[in-house]
C-alpha cells in the first residue's frame, strides 16, 4: 500500500478518534466508590503527628480541605470521639502496594464498631505529600479503591491524583 493512501489516512484517523473517545469516557463518566463504613454525625479530628515540618502542616491542611470541600466534616485537634491519627513510619513497607520507590504511600486501618466506623489510624513515610494524605484520608473516610477507575483519579491504587468523582458527602 502506498505511503499517502486514503486507506491509510482513514484507518490511522479511526484509530485516533477511538482511543479520544475512550480516554474522554473514561474522564467524564460517572465513579462509584465503594465504601467499607461510615462515621457518625460528629466531626472528625485528626490528630496530626509530632515530626510533621512544616511542609508536612502545608500538605496536611491541603489534603483535609479537599475532604471539606466534599462536604466532610474533619478538624485538626487532639481531642474528639472519633478521630484519625497520623503516624510517621520510616520503616512503613510498601513493596506490596507499589513497584516505584520514589512514590510515597501510606496504610490505613480502620476500626469500626457496631457498623460504624469510629477511629483510623494512617501511616506515611516520612514527608507526605499532600496527594498521599488526601488519598489515605479517603481510606479513613471508610472509601475503598474503586475498580476500573481511571489514573489520575483520588482514590486510584496506584496512579491517584486530584478526580474526586463519587466522593461527595459523608
Amino acid at each position: 500500500m502506498e505511503p499517502n493512501s486514503p486507506i491509510l489516512l482513514a484507518l490511522g484517523l479511526f484509530t485516533s478518534l477511538s482511543v479520544l473517545a475512550a480516554v474522554v469516557w473514561g474522564r467524564l463518566r460517572r465513579i462509584v466508590v465503594p465504601r467499607a463504613g461510615k462515621w457518625g454525625s460528629d466531626p472528625i479530628t485528626i490528630w496530626e503527628p509530632v515530626e510533621f515540618t512544616n511542609d508536612d502542616k502545608v500538605n496536611l491542611v491541603t489534603a483535609i480541605a479537599v475532604w471539606v470541600e466534599l462536604g466532610h466534616r474533619l478538624t485538626i485537634g487532639n481531642v474528639g470521639t472519633q478521630f484519625i491519627g497520623i503516624v510517621v513510619d520510616k520503616g512503613l513497607d510498601t513493596r506490596d502496594s507499589v513497584e516505584d520507590e520514589t512514590v510515597t504511600f501510606g496504610r490505613t486501618r480502620v476500626t469500626q464498631e457496631r457498623g460504624q466506623i469510629v477511629s483510623a489510624t494512617v501511616r506515611v513515610l516520612p514527608e507526605p505529600s499532600a496527594l498521599t494524605l488526601a488519598h489515605e484520608l479517603g481510606h479513613a473516610l471508610g472509601f475503598l479503591h474503586p475498580a476500573g477507575v481511571p489514573t489520575g483519579h483520588l482514590l486510584h491504587p496506584t496512579n491517584p491524583g486530584w478526580d474526586t468523582r463519587g466522593l461527595e458527602g459523608p
